[in-house]
């Protein structure tokens, strides 16, 4: 009986006192929390064999990581992000991000939850090469017949973009006069993003 009144006595200061306990507990707790934010690399996700990528994917993605400060001496460049997605197809498609490995026990990793990429279907094609030479002079001389060797090139892409191209430009050559017989090795210009030269192809050749 002397216990129960003992305990009885006062109980609304001593839970007041207990509630206080419990609340500055956790404050200690959170104010030992940091946020570090970090640039996680991003792996870019195999697509199927029939399709390519048409959209961009960002090479690092925003991570918060929170948690006690005395675990945040990692290093990011351990961690990537993943992208994830079953069955992707033609067009705008949503990939689930992932992070590997897990943080540290007792670190939340705060980041996107998702990504649109884009895809389309691969396709090739054998386009014309167009070539852009000038001379260095201001005299009268005038280029003569041009020989392109190949005169076309095989490409591959988004079904999309290469649709609508109908030829791949070289990079400008400029000429010196006085050499009867010219040959000489030229560039394939930028191609639009997502398209690339197809696989064995030769370096386009001139022959003035």
């Amino acid at each position: 009986v002397l216990v129960k009144e003992a305990l009885l006595e006062n109980w609304k200061a001593k839970l007041g006192s207990l509630i206080v306990a419990i609340i500055f507990f956790y404050y200690v707790q959170y104010t030992r929390n940091v946020t570090r934010v970090v640039h996680v690399k991003v792996d870019i996700p195999a697509v199927p064999e029939h399709l390519v990528l048409n959209s961009r994917i960002p090479s690092f993605v925003k991570v918060e990581f929170f948690g006690p400060q005395e675990v945040m001496d990692f290093n990011p460049a351990n961690f990537k992000i993943i992208l994830i997605n079953p069955g992707p197809g033609p067009g705008e498609n949503r990939y689930r991000l992932d992070m590997l490995p897990r943080p540290p026990e007792g670190i939340e990793a705060r980041f996107d939850e998702g990504m649109t990429v884009t895809l389309d279907r691969l396709a090739e094609r054998t386009l014309p090469l167009v070539g852009d030479f000038q001379l260095n002079s201001g005299s009268d001389v005038r280029i003569g017949a041009v020989t392109m060797q190949p005169q076309t090139i095989r490409v591959s892409g988004p079904a999309s973009v290469l649709d609508v191209m109908d030829r791949v430009s070289l990079n400008p050559l400029r000429i010196t006069p006085g050499t009867p017989d010219y040959a000489t090795r030229v560039l394939v210009s930028a191609l639009p993003e997502f398209v690339r030269l197809a696989d064995d192809q030769q370096i386009g050749r001139a022959h003035l």
